[in-house]
Order: C-alpha cells, then structure tokens, then sequence
C-alpha cells in the first residue's frame, strides 16, 4: 500500500480509499489481470486442449474473484507463483527469485518449496532459500518494518483477533477444524440444529483430520523413499491440502490450490476425482439452508441501508469436505504410484549400492 497507493486516503477513515485511492485500486485490477493472464499461459503450456476451460474457471472462479473483491496480497503473490512454478520462465534464477517473492508475501507458501527437497533438487531449493533471505532483507531495508518481532507480534494478534470470530472462520473455511469452535464458545447452534445432527458431525471431525493426518504422513515417506514417482506439482498439491485440511489459513488459500489442480493430467482416478472437485470449489451460487441473523447495513454502492442475511450454506459445508477428497484422491493416487515404482525399483541405501557396484 506504501509503493501502489495514495497515502493521505488512508489518514483518516480506511474506508474512504475506495473513492479516493485511484492508484491502489487501479493496482489491484491489474494485478488480477496480469495473474489471471499468466495462469492461462501456464495452463496452455502444460496441456492446450483444456487451458481454455481451466484459465475461465480459474480467472472467473470463486476463489480468484473472492480475493479480487477483497484486494487481498494474494493478487500480487499469484503473480510470482505463477513465475515459479508455471513453467512460464526457463531461467533458474528468475523462478528462485520469484519462489522467494511468493513467500515474502505469504509465508505458508514454504511448504511448496519442500517439494524440492523431496525431488532432491538441492541447487533449486538452495536458491529459493537464498532468494527468500535476500528479498526479506530488501524489502525490511526499503520499508523499515517487518521485522521478526513484528511478524511474530502481528501473528499473536491475529490469531487472538480471529480466535472468537466463529462465524467468520467458518463462513468460508478450507478445514473443519474451525466448526469445533462452535462447540468451544457456546455458539447455540443447537437452536438452529438438532443434536442428533451435530454431535456426530463434530465427533467426526478430528477422526477427518487425524486420519487424514496419518495418510499425509505415509505418502510423504513414500514420496522420499520413491521421489521419481510423484512429481514436483503433486508434492506441492499434497503439503498444500493436507496443511488445509487440519487448518484453515482462509478461503484465499484455495487460489494456489486450484491453479496447482489445473496443472495435473486428466488422466486417472485420482486426477479426475481432484480436478472435478477443483470446477466445483470454483463455482458462485449456493444455497442458503436458514437464516440465523439479519443485520441492517449501509450500503458503499448505493448508499442505502440494505439487509445483510447471514445463515448457514451448502458451501459452507460442502468445501472442505471437497478439499478432504481433493487430498484423499491425490494421496491415495501417489501412494499407488509410489507402490508400482517400489515393485520395480526397491530402495536401496547408499551402502549397499556400493557393494552392490562391487560385487558387479
């Protein structure tokens, strides 16, 4: 907001930036723009007869336009995301930079770099490393904020913020681990839901969860065991669901989710399954099942006073049940794969190779 915005639109009330700061939101229409723009050209690189039906869902789905609505930072990070992992730029160097980039705006997206650990790629993930330290310190440099007691600061505070926000973790959650809250602060959902209802959905799920937990553990060996057999895109399909599906870092997230999901082949069981859920996660309408509150709002647009119904939703349900799937049918795939390639090329550790080569 400091280098793409009008400061003095900000010095009094927030709010008034959406008819004052011109630069900014001229900033995020762009920055949608030139995301959505890449992410077609990836997909037509990795497969030209589907990037036509994948780069609509994408650039007109319900999680790139969420962000968009909200001006989140994601905008500015899928641009780099893209770079890094598209197989738009050849230059090793740039795509580290643009690895490093991605992570100087949203952290959690070191997960995605394990997968070239998992790929041996040492040189790969020594670069991003390298690019990640040294963005930082410009970027702390340049603004002279950021700082690690910052960081540290302003995730205690957010997590308090959010902590007794039930409804708003829930609304639009990637896990259903947010839905237990309900129970932790006496939300009286039992008004609206009878128990019989409630009481196994909650009790399902931290076994959801757990067991979900257990088969990320399994592939992940797997994969270390047999890195030939599950690619790059796929291990950062893997640590991403699986972070989502025992957390919710917030509906934004299923942006880099979808758009590594349009990188896979639809080609198999899993695959298919995945990809199918992926259209669904990017589809608008729901269907609202009761109204719990109705508050009276002033609209920005019209300037009238609208009402504002908040109930619980299809959606609200149904998405991380697709994110569970969308893990299960990907893991249980790579762990299939995993087993075919530890028939035909067991693992052997370094030492026996060499007596191996010796005996030869």
């Amino acid at each position: 907001m400091r280098a793409f915005g009008i400061p003095a639109c900000y010095a009094n009330n927030p709010a008034n930036a959406r008819d004052c700061d011109v630069v900014g939101i001229s900033t995020i229409l762009l920055c949608y723009l030139i995301a959505a723009s890449l992410a077609f050209l990836a997909f037509w690189k990795k497969d030209r007869t589907t990037s036509w039906c994948r780069g609509i869902s994408f650039g007109l789905g319900l999680p790139l336009l969420f962000t968009l609505e909200r001006g989140n930072l994601i905008l500015a990070t899928l641009i780099f995301f893209v770079l890094a992992y598209g197989d738009i730029v050849r230059s090793g160097l740039l795509r580290a930079l643009a690895v490093g980039a991605t992570i100087n705006f949203k952290p959690y997206l070191v997960l995605t770099t394990l997968a070239y650990l998992f790929k041996r790629q040492w040189r790969r993930l020594e670069l991003a490393a390298v690019a990640t330290i040294l963005i930082y310190v410009l970027s702390l440099g340049a603004f002279g904020s950021g700082t690690p007691q910052q960081l540290l600061a302003n995730t205690q505070a957010w997590v308090q913020l959010v902590g007794g926000l039930v409804w708003e973790q829930s609304y639009y959650s990637t896990s259903y681990a947010p839905f237990l809250d309900f129970n932790t602060y006496r939300f009286p959902s039992r008004d609206f839901v009878t128990s019989a209802i409630l009481d196994p959905f909650f009790a399902a799920i931290p076994i959801v969860i757990w067991t979900s937990r257990v088969l990320a553990a399994v592939t992940f060996v797997g994969a270390w065991l047999q890195p030939g057999a599950v690619s790059r895109n796929r291990l950062m399909l893997l640590f991403l669901s699986a972070y989502m599906v025992g957390a919710s870092p917030g509906g934004y997230t299923i942006t880099f989710l979808i758009i590594l999901l349009f990188f896979e082949r639809f080609r198999g069981v899993g695959p298919i399954v995945a990809i199918s859920c992926g259209y669904l996660l990017s589809m608008h309408f729901d269907w609202v099942l009761g109204t719990f509150i109705t508050m009276n709002e002033t609209s920005w647009l019209s300037h009238r006073t609208v009402e504002a119904p908040f109930g619980l939703s299809v959606g609200m349900l149904v998405r991380p049940g697709l994110i569970v799937v969308i893990f299960w049918a990907l893991a249980l795939d790579s762990l299939a794969d995993i087993v075919r390639a530890h028939r035909k090329n067991p693992p052997m550790p370094a030492l026996a190779r060499s007596f191996v080569r010796a005996a030869a």
